[in-house]
């Protein structure tokens, strides 16, 4: 499938890439350095006009793969990369992020809905609908545990 690559452009110079005409030229070049750069987290910046980092190339990763990225102060970050380029579906969202929480030691758990109901028994406070025997999650009370 080959490889994707980052790159983040800034909109104030649009303009000034607009009429570079060696701008592909610089983003191709850009592309093949962060490949072989050792410090990956600053990126390689692409000059256009009088800006001197008119485009940044982030990074690159195999197109079996998905990288989360937070881009923000004309600058990015490279969160988390993982094997798997499914990330259309919910479930497979949850799952990179259930990754990314991991990886810095933590674990994520849905919010509680808003009624609170025990999610075992819907609320009922029992595991059937004859009343028995009382739901083990939430003691019988029919509230989820926080």
């Amino acid at each position: 499938m080959g490889y994707n690559t980052t790159l983040v452009i800034m909109n104030d110079a649009l303009h000034q890439i607009k009429e570079d005409k060696d701008f592909g030229r610089k983003v191709y070049e850009a592309a093949l350095v962060i490949d072989r750069q050792e410090n990956r987290q600053r990126g390689v910046d692409i000059s256009s006009g009088c800006h001197c980092n008119a485009a940044t190339v982030i990074e690159q990763h195999h197109a079996d793969s998905t990288a989360v990225i937070a881009v923000g102060g004309n600058c990015a970050t490279v969160l988390h990369t993982t094997y798997g380029y499914r990330h259309h579906e919910e479930a497979d969202q949850i799952h990179i992020l259930e990754e990314l929480a991991d990886r810095y030691g933590y674990t994520i758990r849905k919010k509680p809905t808003k009624d609170n109901k025990c999610i075992s028994c819907s609320g009922s406070g029992h595991y059937d609908s004859n009343g028995s025997p009382p739901c083990g999650s939430c003691n019988g009370t029919g509230k989820r545990s926080s």
